[in-house]
């Protein structure tokens, strides 16, 4: 890969996103375009947020979130229209910009644009009735997608498994080591059954994490974008998140 201009640019990522968007990409090269847009999001998020003068917490949700933010918008990405630097400045700025409007007054409710998720599924699993998306269920994350989560931090790691019942996913070792930095109540989940209705799995979690049901709500809307980058959540065909 050539290296990174000084926008923190790669001069031939808008090709490899061009490949990307049109299916050609091999894991190689999308772990190859994964590191390049990470890159590239996280300086530009670290720019804006100065710019702004945004507070240090929200900063480092941004820049953290900042990936799979970027990486969700790949696929409206026009090459015609001009570079990925301002584009990819555009996406991550408005980003930043709805996402203070949703932190006055939080926990407060969501942006009345995002919808509710249907009440009668709380996990990816329930939409997944085809029998090899059920296999590819039960298997553990593979390394690509391991890599990503780590570079969450442990709160959204915790957090966005445990709602989207994917913990299982991690090794146990791992989890409990996850666990223990951020759960206030063990064994985590407290109850291996979401059941069919999403409060009340999310009162169940909250309860453990020692915070409000609605607060956790807004920090799975704030933050499964990067749910998405998931090799496993792209190769299922009945969620849509």
């Amino acid at each position: 890969m050539n290296n990174i201009d000084e926008q923190g640019e790669t001069p031939d990522l808008a090709a490899m996103i061009a490949i990307f968007n049109c299916g050609g990409c091999d894991e190689d090269q999308k772990t190859q375009l994964a590191r390049a847009v990470e890159l590239l999001s996280q300086r530009m998020a670290r720019k804006i947020s100065a710019r702004r003068g945004v507070r240090r917490d929200i900063r480092d949700d941004f820049v953290g979130d900042s990936l799979g933010i970027l990486w969700c918008a790949l696929g409206r990405y026009d090459s015609n229209k001009g570079p990925v630097g301002p584009w990819a400045w555009t996406v991550l700025n408005n980003d930043l910009t709805d996402r203070l409007r949703t932190r006055v007054g939080q926990p407060g409710p969501l942006p009345p644009d995002v919808p509710e998720p249907p009440q009668s599924s709380v996990s990816p699993y329930k939409g997944a009735c085809v029998r090899e998306e059920r296999d590819r269920w039960e298997q553990r994350f593979s390394d690509n997608d391991m890599q990503l989560i780590q570079h969450w931090s442990t709160r959204d790691r915790v957090r966005l498994l445990a709602v989207s019942c994917l913990w299982h996913k991690v090794p146990p070792h791992l989890w409990q080591l996850w666990c223990e930095e951020t759960v206030t109540e063990m064994p985590f989940p407290p109850s291996s059954n979401p059941g069919d209705d999403l409060r009340s799995w999310l009162c169940t979690l909250a309860s453990a994490l020692g915070e409000n049901w609605e607060s956790l709500k807004a920090h799975w809307y704030r933050k499964k974008a990067k749910l998405t980058t998931l090799e496993f959540i792209q190769g299922l065909t009945h969620v849509d998140l």
